[in-house]
């Protein structure tokens, strides 16, 4: 009877031990499930934290990738800026150059009008044009007469070249003619000379 009291208290000793213990190990593992629980959320927020930092980083290197790219942009448009300043510069000075010729001509412009004005008193600058046309006409047509009558001059002077070659022979025949008859001892006398057809009209006597 004692020894069956015996293993009944072991018995409930154990059961109370074992339930000690598993109520110990059901804490300890609640614990551990907890610090689990909130260890996995520390890990979630450490790498959504090391993500987003990784994001930033990117993000960062993205601008400064941005900015280097846009810097170079900047130093590119202001070597263009310069060298455009510069070409302007250049520009200007051509253009101012330009405008003083302009000015130069110009004034002999002006005074070629003002020649023109005294040339063509009472007439308009307007008319100045046709005036000139009119004269042109003119100095064309005193050419073309001038070189009608230097034609009919020419004409003229061949003519009278040609009667004076013809005049001169007819006279080499008189004279031909007036030492024949002096040699055949007896007078002749001229009494006309026909220079259409070449021949004279002696009187001999």
């Amino acid at each position: 009877m004692k020894k069956e009291a015996l293993t009944y208290s072991l018995a409930i000793v154990a059961i109370a031990v074992s339930g000690f213990f598993g109520w110990n190990a059901k804490e300890k593992y609640v614990e551990k499930t907890k610090e689990r629980i909130i260890l996995e959320g520390e890990n979630k927020t450490l790498s959504a934290n090391i993500e987003r930092e990784e994001g930033n980083k990117e993000a960062a290197t993205q601008a400064k990738e941005l900015a280097l790219e846009e810097k170079s942009k900047a130093k590119a448009e202001l070597d263009s800026a310069k060298s455009q300043a510069s070409e302007f510069a250049n520009t200007l000075d051509s253009v101012s150059g330009d405008l003083e010729v302009a000015a130069a001509e110009k004034k002999k412009i002006d005074a070629s009008m003002e020649a023109l004005r005294g040339k063509f008193p009472g007439i308009e600058l307007e008319e100045v044009p046709r005036v000139v046309k009119d004269m042109e006409a003119n100095q064309k047509r005193l050419v073309g007469e001038e070189e009608d009558a230097s034609l009919v001059k020419k004409r003229l002077e061949e003519d009278i070249a040609k009667n004076l070659a013809e005049s001169s022979r007819i006279v080499e025949k008189i004279n031909q003619s007036i030492k024949r008859v002096e040699g055949n001892t007896f007078q002749a006398t001229i009494v006309a000379v026909d220079n259409d057809w070449n021949f004279v009209v002696i009187g001999a006597g």
